[in-house]
């Protein structure tokens, strides 16, 4: 008779503890997912010296897609000129980050431009509550345009 009771309190405790799980997943997943900040790729303004064939040095302007430093990972790059992002991809499933090598050009005010890797679409990840990796999904905030 003991032995029945045990098990009836384990399988009482077990079904209320898969309600729970059931009816709070949604705000469980959300509360365990990273939170990201994400921000498109703009247009700046970069300076270009060009030397004129009589040796005088002029300074143009040209405008090309950048990106801040602070929404770049130069560690997990490889040489000075590359740098890693993480790129949001919006799926079905979710929302999901994505590692993207960046080549980059000039700098300027704290801006690189980027040659290759981001298009101007693409959202890139400046900011995240927690560690992110590659194929992770997040919940976004609010994103500059």
């Amino acid at each position: 008779m003991e032995k029945r009771k045990y098990l009836n309190r384990v399988c009482v405790f077990f079904f209320a503890f898969m309600l729970f799980f059931t009816l709070f997943s949604g705000q469980l997943r959300k509360q365990t997912t990273p939170k990201v900040m994400a921000m498109r790729a703009r247009e700046k303004t970069f300076p270009v010296t060009i030397y004129l064939e009589d040796g005088t040095e002029y300074i143009a302007e040209k405008r090309e897609i950048a990106l801040p430093a602070y929404a770049l990972d130069f560690e997990g790059a490889v040489g000075g000129e590359m740098a890693v992002v993480f790129v949001l991809e919006e799926t079905q499933e979710g929302v999901f980050v994505r590692e993207r090598q960046v080549k980059l050009g000039a700098q300027a005010d704290g801006w690189f431009e980027v040659q290759s890797g981001v298009g101007k679409k693409d959202k890139v990840v400046y900011a995240a509550d927690r560690e992110i990796a590659d194929g992770v999904a997040v919940n976004v905030g609010e994103l500059e345009k």
